[in-house]
């Protein structure tokens, strides 16, 4: 007979609850996706047939292709001539005037045609020309009178250090010949006139020599205030041709294009043989021509130099050309505005 046991507690059976899975519920779009597609393309086709059917909608009665011409159609401007009656009149008529009186030379006359850049006058202002020449002649007049009254200064000065030099000598003399005198007298050598006439002697070689001293210690004082008035007029000049070359630099830039240039050949150097020719340097050029770009080069071997050696030897000649120092002309150029 066989036996099974019981067990005390009850036994629980495990439901299906790990099995079970949530279902989401469809998307109405993926549920009728096929549907919406071919309503879309319905859609479509439906207005593509309105397009073509309003595109040949409004065509007219046809016509024959021989009385149709056919050609390619370019963009351009409509051509049309005019026959009229007039006067032509310029729109714009600038004034033209020069800060100088002078003489206008036409290089082009009404009518004629002229090209951008094109020099159609030339105006010459020898006044302005003359002028400058004359006070620049001027200048050098006053230079002359400053150096010369320098030179006298010092010529009156040396002439006044001699003679005080001498009235210093002429005293000493009478100094030891006033003592020689009064010595002899008391011995019984000289008489009393003799040693009153040596006193006498002292005592105007002693004047002569304070009146000298005073000349030549007021010397100084004279000849610097002589050799300062000609200065002053040599200055006032100076500063008179500086404003007449500014005059001469306004109008070359004045006459000149906007994008034109002014070719400048010129000595920086002065010559010493003739004072009429002075040179203008660097910094004066660029001084006269303020706001322009100033491009300058040293060319031109010293003329008296040239000369001499040009005429035994070219060679030589061309290599001292070659050393900038021998060089005595600024070739340049100079252009409105700096660039």
């Amino acid at each position: 007979m066989s036996m099974r046991l019981l067990p005390k507690e009850p036994i629980m059976l495990r439901d299906t609850s790990a099995q079970d899975r949530v279902i989401e519920p469809k998307n109405p779009l993926k549920r009728h996706r096929k549907l919406i597609l071919a309503a879309l393309a319905g859609v479509a086709a439906l207005g593509a047939l309105i397009l073509i059917l309003a595109r040949y909608s409004g065509a007219g009665a046809s016509v024959d292709r021989a009385r149709v011409s056919i050609a390619t159609v370019e963009r351009g401007n409509f051509v049309r001539d005019i026959a009229a009656d007039g006067q032509v009149v310029a729109a714009v008529s600038p004034t033209l005037y020069a800060n100088a009186l002078g003489t206008v030379t036409l290089k082009v006359h009404a009518g004629d045609t002229v090209a951008k850049g094109q020099v159609l006058a030339v105006v010459d202002s020898p006044d302005l020309t003359a002028k400058m020449s004359q006070e620049d002649a001027t200048l050098v007049g006053q230079h002359l009178d400053w150096e010369r009254a320098t030179l006298d200064a010092e010529h009156r000065l040396s002439q006044l250090r001699d003679a005080y030099n001498q009235a210093q000598v002429d005293q000493k003399t009478a100094q030891r010949e006033r003592d020689r005198s009064r010595k002899a007298y008391e011995l019984g050598s000289y008489s009393e006139l003799q040693a009153l006439r040596a006193e006498d002697a002292l005592e105007k070689a002693q004047f002569a020599f304070q009146q000298a001293k005073s000349t030549f210690d007021a010397q100084p004082k004279q000849n610097r205030f002589d050799i300062d008035s000609k200065k002053a007029l040599f200055d006032r000049q100076q500063y008179l041709v500086t404003d007449l070359k500014r005059q001469v630099a306004l109008e070359m830039l004045r006459l000149t294009k906007p994008d034109g240039l002014i070719l400048w050949y010129d000595f920086f150097f002065d010559n010493p043989k003739n004072p009429n020719v002075r040179g203008i340097g660097g910094r004066e050029i660029r001084r006269l021509f303020p706001g322009c770009s100033v491009t300058l080069r040293r060319v031109t071997l010293a003329p008296p130099l040239t000369r001499w050696v040009a005429s035994r030897s070219w060679l030589v000649c061309s290599l001292l050309d070659a050393i900038p120092l021998l060089r005595t002309h600024f070739v340049g150029v100079i252009r409105k505005g700096r660039r």
